[in-house]
């Protein structure tokens, strides 16, 4: 009689709770114990029990994240096991979702599964619609229990009892009920004096901090702990479940009178807070702009109608010292809002100015390009955030002179924005040349004519393209990278001819490069130009052609 084929079987044991386990025979061995009787019962079908001990004892069934069931799945993997055996299908997992997915993967590694107790198999179909009805009753069993749970646990928090987690400063837990700490409760109540005296929750972590105030465990409070602490009803003898609050059976800390005054000060601190934010959501350069004389320019705004106006309007006018006021006081928000973020726009698409400001002097090739690339990115990225914040935010400040625009900018952030290590730390002042008008009221300064950099014409790009193109064969061919113009030529699929013209784009005098690359060359200037009507030398360039 033919010998059957060995198929070897791994026996998988798992209990939720860890009580019981230190026991010298335990549920988990009474699992083992049943399923290795139940292979030697099929030993005349080839099965052999492996050695592999894959116990998951303290681990819930209701997620696959569990070390013995991870090393199953390697074995699996490794080919190394063609039958798992457990006690009872809920052993190796609760959740039908997760069970769909181990069910795929026993199929992809042709290994079978098999329950002792409910006796199926899944190479079957009716073995997987037996598993499919066992695992869904699983399931809602797990389910009923987390309903009857939380139900529990609604129930008495209603009745005031604490129900467990963290211990909150001020009180220690005793036989699952809360005690006052003495030591503790004077900390509590001194942190709402020195709200109410401070009424900001950043100032109160300076200052708990600085006299070396610490947690429950020994640290640092931070602000979302303490905006937890003087929001928790706990310390007015409450209990929270969810929006309710129930009277609690623990002594309170707080008393109500201050606890009310604290709530107050949040109150009115969030509404502060959410004013501002709304209007400085609207007006891009809060704090930001001046005028030149140093006049810190304001938001502010008008209606009609149903339309509302915005300005920034300078502080001395606000204050009624008009005499003190600069040369433009009061502007339309939109306009000076996009004429800086117009500059801004103009400074990141001028990779070398950018990089001269960050601190870099002399840049290779491969770092302009790579600058190029995040510049580009860095505008898209802004232009979908809100307020166009990731530019303005390297602004120190802007002011309005009468025939300019000066910002005032934090290289430091610059750098941070494209991943380079600032050279320079200091400020820098950027000044672009702006016309302003009077709009038709004769009073608001409005921009005029302020071309946007970022529409650059398909003639400009392309001229920039080939530049960087005929730059990087250049350091190539000067660096032994590329060995010849035949390489580029058969790399590239181009004609020897094109290849030539554009090469000696790379040769152009450094202020035309410049210009080039930041986009900002004569607008007739074009690409069929340069290849074809440029002298080799720089000063010929320059009498030949104006436009360059």
């Amino acid at each position: 009689m033919k010998k059957p084929p060995v198929k070897r079987c791994a026996i998988y044991t798992r209990k939720s709770s860890e009580e019981g386990l230190d026991q010298s025979f335990n549920s988990l061995d009474a699992q083992r114990e049943a399923c290795e009787a139940y292979i030697q019962s099929q030993q005349h079908e080839g099965w052999q029990c492996s050695k592999e001990q894959l116990n998951d004892g303290g681990f819930s069934g209701g997620n696959i994240k569990r070390p013995a069931l991870v090393k199953l799945i390697e074995l699996i993997k490794q080919k190394l096991i063609d039958i798992i055996v457990v006690y009872k299908v809920d052993r190796l997992s609760r959740s039908l979702a997760d069970f769909a997915k181990l069910v795929d993967l026993f199929d992809e590694y042709n290994v079978s599964f098999v329950s002792v107790t409910q006796q199926f198999n899944t190479s079957s179909s009716m073995g997987r619609l037996t598993l499919n009805v066992l695992l869904s009753f699983a399931q809602f069993e797990r389910e009923v229990t987390g309903e009857r749970i939380r139900d529990k646990i609604a129930a008495s928090k209603k009745k005031g009892m604490w129900m467990g987690g963290n211990v909150p400063l001020g009180y220690d837990a005793e036989d699952r009920q809360l005690h006052i700490n003495k030591k503790e409760a004077k900390t509590v109540q001194h942190i709402y004096a020195q709200y109410i005296e401070l009424k900001s929750v950043r100032a109160l972590k300076h200052y708990l901090d600085t006299s070396h105030y610490r947690t429950k465990h020994g640290k640092l409070f931070s602000r979302g702990a303490l905006y937890n602490l003087i929001q928790n009803p706990l310390y007015i003898g409450q209990v929270r479940h969810k929006k309710n609050t129930y009277a609690g059976e623990h002594p309170p800390i707080i008393d109500l009178k201050v606890w009310r005054q604290v709530q107050s000060i949040l109150r009115i601190n969030r509404h502060d807070y959410e004013t501002k934010r709304h209007v400085d959501a609207k007006s891009l350069l809060t704090g930001r702009l001046f005028d030149d004389r140093g006049n810190r320019m304001s938001p502010s705004h008008t209606k009609k109608g149903n339309k509302r106006y915005r300005y920034y309007v300078s502080q001395a006018l606000i204050q009624h010292r008009d005499s003190e006021a600069g040369s433009i006081a009061r502007i339309a928000a939109k306009e000076i809002e996009e004429a800086v973020l117009t500059t801004l726009t103009k400074l990141v698409n001028d990779t070398q100015t950018l990089l001269h400001i960050i601190g870099y002097e002399n840049p290779n090739l491969t770092l302009i390009k790579s600058i190029s690339t995040q510049g580009k990115n860095l505008l898209i990225e802004s232009a979908e955030n809100a307020n166009n914040i990731l530019l303005v935010r390297c602004i120190q400040s802007a002011t309005i002179e009468k025939r300019s625009l000066s910002l005032n900018l934090y290289p430091v952030k610059l750098a941070e924005q494209f991943s380079l290590d600032p050279i320079r730390h200091d400020e820098y002042n950027f000044r672009e040349p702006i016309h302003w008008q009077l709009n038709s009221n004769g009073q608001t300064l409005v921009l005029k004519n302020h071309s946007d950099p970022t529409n650059n014409s398909t003639s400009s790009l392309a001229l920039k393209k080939s530049v960087i193109k005929a730059m990087e064969w250049n350091e190539g061919l000067m660096n032994g990278s590329i060995k010849s113009l035949r390489e580029i030529e058969e790399k590239e699929n181009l004609n020897g001819s094109y290849v030539r013209r554009t090469l000696r784009l790379a040769y152009l005098p450094p202020k035309t490069l410049k210009a080039i690359l930041s986009g900002s060359t004569h607008p007739e200037m074009n690409l069929q130009k340069l290849r074809t009507t440029i002298p080799l030398k720089w000063n010929n360039q320059f009498s030949a052609n104006k436009q360059i």
